[in-house]
C-alpha cells in the first residue's frame, strides 16, 4: 500500500495492466473532488498507461476518459459511443455508453480508483473489463483524427 495524499492507494500488479483501448472499472474523480476517487463505480477508456516511478517500481499511471450512460449525442457528438446492442455485448456494457473525450485523467492503476465490477468479481480480478474490437478501435482513431482537424485533443496530450 500507499498513499497519494490521503487516500491509501493498493496497487495493481504489472499484470494487470490494461492494454491503450480497455475499457475500465473506473472511480473516475468528479469536479466536486477532483484529487478523490469518483463516488460510483463507471466504464473508462484506457489511452495511454506509463510508470508512476522514477525509478520504475511496479506502479502505473493510467490516462482514462469518463464513461457514461448520459448519452447526449446531440450535444456530444465527438465523443465516443458504444451504443450498439451487439458491440455492447461484445464489450460486457450493461447499457449504451458515452466516453467524453473532454474528460481524461492520468489515475494511479491502483485501488480505490481503478476495482472489479461488482458483476464480475467472482469472475475476474481485475478491474479491465475488455479491449475495444478491431473495428471500434479502428472507429475511435478515426474520431481522434477529426478531433485533431478541429484542435479538439488537449486533454488527451496532458501528462501526469
Amino acid at each position: 500500500m500507499a498513499s497519494l495524499g490521503e487516500i491509501e492507494l493498493e496497487w495493481w500488479p504489472p499484470g494487470t495492466i490494461p492494454a491503450p483501448a480497455s475499457i475500465v472499472w473506473c472511480a473516475f474523480p468528479d469536479h466536486i473532488r477532483p484529487d478523490q476517487p469518483g463516488p460510483k463505480p463507471r466504464p473508462g477508456l484506457v489511452f495511454k498507461v506509463r510508470q508512476a516511478d522514477n525509478p520504475p517500481q511496479n506502479r502505473f499511471l493510467v490516462q482514462v476518459a469518463y464513461g457514461t450512460s448520459k448519452l447526449k449525442s446531440d450535444k456530444r457528438p465527438f465523443d465516443f459511443f458504444i451504443a450498439n446492442f451487439v458491440d455492447r455485448l461484445i464489450c460486457r456494457l450493461p447499457q449504451a455508453t458515452r466516453f467524453d473525450l473532454d474528460n481524461i485523467v492520468w489515475l494511479p492503476w491502483a485501488k480505490p480508483y481503478f476495482i472489479p465490477r461488482a458483476a464480475d468479481q467472482h469472475q475476474l480480478d481485475t478491474p479491465v473489463i475488455t479491449v475495444l474490437p478491431d473495428e471500434l478501435q479502428r472507429n475511435l482513431g478515426w474520431l481522434m483524427q477529426v478531433r485533431d482537424q478541429h484542435n479538439m485533443n488537449a486533454p488527451f496530450r496532458r501528462d501526469p
